[in-house]
């Protein structure tokens, strides 16, 4: 159900807040010279939530053309530059689904969607549940834990 996904969100969350509290991620595994030229395109992702971004604009953040970016970034991470976006911009919405009681319209905007209606569709496509629902599910699961 929703709230037993959103409920192993927040725990998953919270498990690696913990973790990355007492490890550095590099400890964690060998550094890979590709992925990290790739950092500073990703970081410019989570920087940019909010504005239009597009491959060429990551790959300026890298010095790479925006075939080679796409190429090596598709490689190395098995998933497109823009779908890396989306995924950015769906992990901020639920975050602020669950954390604040921003409307919906103001939360589609603040991570980059051209429209409320977009957002909705996409996160809908991607999450099964419409933001709102996943916003009520998920306030209910919390009423049903205190």
């Amino acid at each position: 159900s929703l709230a037993a996904m959103a409920e192993r969100h927040r725990i998953g969350f919270q498990m690696l807040e913990r973790l990355l509290e007492h490890a550095e991620v590099r400890e964690l595994a060998p550094p890979d010279p590709e992925l990290e030229r790739l950092m500073p395109a990703m970081r410019y992702v989570e920087t940019h939530l909010a504005e239009p971004v597009s491959t060429a604009d990551l790959a300026r953040q890298v010095g790479l053309s925006p075939s080679r970016f796409y190429s090596v970034f598709r490689r190395v991470t098995g998933i497109t530059p823009m779908t890396h976006v989306l995924n950015a911009r769906l992990r901020l919405a639920q975050h602020l689904l669950l954390t604040t009681l921003t409307p919906v319209g103001e939360v589609a905007m603040q991570t980059g969607f051209a429209s409320p209606y977009y957002f909705c569709r996409t996160f809908r496509r991607h999450r099964h549940t419409t933001p709102t629902a996943f916003r009520r599910d998920f306030s209910r699961l919390q009423r049903g834990h205190r």
